[in-house]
């Protein structure tokens, strides 16, 4: 039996992470871990402007023999494969983690590097159901599924045969309804990822008060109203498009693994047949190979037959038509019946030519 554990926070991960903590046996029973969990962004640091022609094995055993509480140090990688000037580091600690970031600055071999959070890219719910934004399709309140071609809603899906244009639900563009490039899609990440920005760098933690004689309120204190430059960032339109291209990539990618899938289906089915060819032809050579036998040991007994009735029976006729031939003549060399001297006469002729014809044929 297997059993998944969905941890509520960091500090539930990191503890659960590090199996020294976890006892030898569960009930009685023992276990096993099939897989190592990802490390999650809310375990992870960056490291800005990390050359690029270090030797990044040194930089990596630096970095672990300073902060013990370090499992992976990763280079970063641009959408074309090329490493760029940032390193990921995945902690097994939340209190490291956050020493790191309250210090901003961590130094290697006399170098000081800038410490920063990671996020990772704020992917988009897409109901598959409705293809509405933001849920799940269990949480879906509605009753028809939509078609992600027409947009159309039908209570029966399986029935439908699509084959108009795309039509997109959100933006009646003509592009599928969960496809990242329609600027609905685009806009509500945008916002999301805005958010996610606006709650790393202005954290709504509010710190407990001492002092009895005073209360706090947060609504006597309003947050102040974002400046429109942050609305108008370049850099959430370039991280937008940078998240589109990446899902476009891995579209492409899903397409191309499952043509490979078929081609190796394609190519396992062939193999199947070939195999299965080779077999029936192995089996006719081994029943040609039986009737060349059977059909030597008919030519033998033949040609056995024929051994014996012309060796061994037509000397024996012969003798006995002779025979005959002498009892059919009186004393004074008449033949008493003309009939049987005939027929012995053309028994004699006709055994005489089959003998001549299968010396011939020999």
């Amino acid at each position: 039996m297997d059993i998944l554990l969905y941890v509520k926070d960091s500090i539930s991960f990191a503890s659960l992470h590090d199996e020294t903590k976890w006892p030898l046996k569960i009930a009685g029973e023992d276990y096993m871990f099939p897989s190592r969990p990802s490390i999650p962004p809310q375990l992870s640091v960056i490291i800005k402007n990390v050359n690029v022609r270090i030797d990044f094995e040194e930089f990596t055993n630096d970095v672990k023999s300073m902060i013990p509480e370090v499992i992976n140090v990763i280079r970063m990688k641009n959408k074309f494969g090329n490493i760029i000037h940032m390193v990921k580091l995945e902690l097994s600690s939340v209190s490291a983690r956050q020493d790191l970031l309250d210090a901003k600055k961590l130094m290697i071999n006399y170098i000081s590097y800038e410490i920063t959070e990671f996020l990772s890219p704020a992917q988009v719910l897409i109901c598959s159901k409705c293809s509405g934004i933001g849920h799940f399709r269990k949480q879906c309140s509605e009753q028809d599924e939509t078609c992600k071609n027409c947009a159309q809603a039908f209570p029966d899906l399986k029935s439908h045969q699509c084959s108009a244009s795309p039509v997109c639900k959100h933006c009646q563009g003509n592009h599928l309804s969960n496809s990242m490039k329609c600027p609905v899609i685009k806009s509500f990440r945008a916002e999301l990822t805005r958010k996610l920005l606006s709650s790393n760098t202005n954290p709504t933690a509010v710190t407990p008060n001492n002092n009895n004689n005073y209360r706090f309120d947060p609504l006597n204190f309003p947050p102040l109203p974002s400046t429109q430059a942050q609305l108008n960032n370049p850099m959430m339109s370039k991280l937008d498009d940078l998240i589109v291209k990446i899902n476009d990539v891995k579209d492409h990618l899903a397409s191309l693994t499952v043509k490979h899938d078929k081609f190796e289906k394609f190519m396992v089915e062939k193999a199947k047949q070939d195999s299965h060819v080779s077999h029936q032809i192995d089996i006719l050579t081994a029943n040609d190979q039986e009737l060349r036998k059977d059909l030597l040991n008919h030519h033998m007994l033949l040609e056995r037959h024929e051994n014996i009735f012309i060796k061994l029976f037509f000397p024996m006729l012969e003798g006995l038509f002779s025979w005959i031939a002498v009892h059919n003549q009186d004393k004074k060399g008449n033949t008493l019946d003309a009939d049987l001297k005939c027929r012995l006469e053309r028994y004699v002729v006709q055994m005489r030519k089959t003998r001549e014809g299968k010396h011939r044929f020999n």
